[in-house]
């Protein structure tokens, strides 16, 4: 009887049989208990309100100043790879960056022999970029490099990731603000009058769209929008990790992002940092002094 859960009888030397058929309704049941219990056991459970920080314009506003004043020099290491327009293939290549505020910045990169590729200096929003492979050298306003092809447009994708990384997207004074909660992420939505009129500020558009952790605070994307408000350059944050070297103002240990993914018109850029010195002592020859 397939519906009984056991039949009896008598077998050989009259010894009592006992036979089992197991109920398919009941094996069914056993099957969808058992998904249910995988299901459940494999969810990611949602965050708790608990577990989010309250924020507020003036809170984030205070945390983006506090940060960049954290931080007045650095030297860091990382390694970088682009792909864009003439550049169908290209191999991971390795970088070195110096920084000192308010706006000197020197970026260096190496094939993966260790030739140097280029040596990019800036002060004052004035660069001057050596292309060494090409024995060419370029010079100009930081601004120019958005649009100029090749390594132009990619050096300035990464001065700005690198920018954004140290902690330089504090805002203006006269910025416009408005916050709102989406999902894990507060979404701060800034537009500036003008630019602030210090060095690699020009790498700052102004329109932008900063996306917080709610659990964190930090700025874990940011967006470039045109004057319609469309998305024109994206920046995203990840890997963050307590940085060597003190802060600045004394306050606790600097964090910042060790893989930065910046994807715009010039093209794709993915940098990661195997390194990053807080606040070092430079001498005048670590900036290069592009003087130009």
């Amino acid at each position: 009887m397939l519906n009984a859960e056991c039949q009896s009888g008598t077998g050989r030397g009259g010894a009592k049989r006992i036979s089992f058929s197991p109920c398919p309704l009941r094996l069914i049941s056993y099957a969808v208990f058992a998904v249910l219990f995988l299901s459940a056991c494999t969810t990611t459970p949602p965050v708790p309100d608990s577990a989010y920080q309250v924020a507020s314009v003036e809170r984030l506003a205070q945390l983006l100043k506090d940060r960049e004043a954290a931080l007045q020099s650095m030297k860091g290491f990382f390694r970088f790879s682009v792909k864009g327009p003439g550049i169908p293939f290209a191999p991971p290549m390795e970088g070195a960056v110096t920084y000192q505020r308010p706006g000197a910045l020197r970026l260096r990169g190496f094939s993966p022999f260790g030739g140097e590729l280029f040596d990019f200096m800036l002060a004052q929003e004035r660069f001057r970029l050596k292309d060494k492979p090409n024995n060419k050298q370029y010079a100009g306003r930081l601004a120019d490099l958005e649009h100029r092809p090749g390594i132009g447009g990619h050096i300035w994708l990464s001065v700005w990731a690198i920018n954004s990384a140290i902690g330089n997207n504090a805002l203006a004074s006269d910025s416009r603000t408005e916050l709102a909660e989406d999902g894990e992420r507060y979404r701060l939505d800034v537009t500036t009058a003008a630019q602030p009129a210090v060095s690699t500020a020009a790498a700052v558009p102004n329109r932008r769209r900063l996306w917080f952790d709610r659990r964190t605070l930090q700025v874990v994307q940011e967006d470039r929008l045109d004057d319609n408000g469309a998305v024109t350059a994206t920046m995203t944050f990840e890997d963050f990790r307590p940085v060597s070297g003190d802060s600045a103002n004394g306050g606790a240990a600097l964090v910042r992002p060790f893989k930065v993914t910046m994807k715009g018109e010039p093209g794709t850029l993915v940098l990661k940092f195997s390194e990053i010195v807080s606040n070092p002592t430079l001498k005048p020859e670590d900036l290069g002094h592009p003087g130009v």
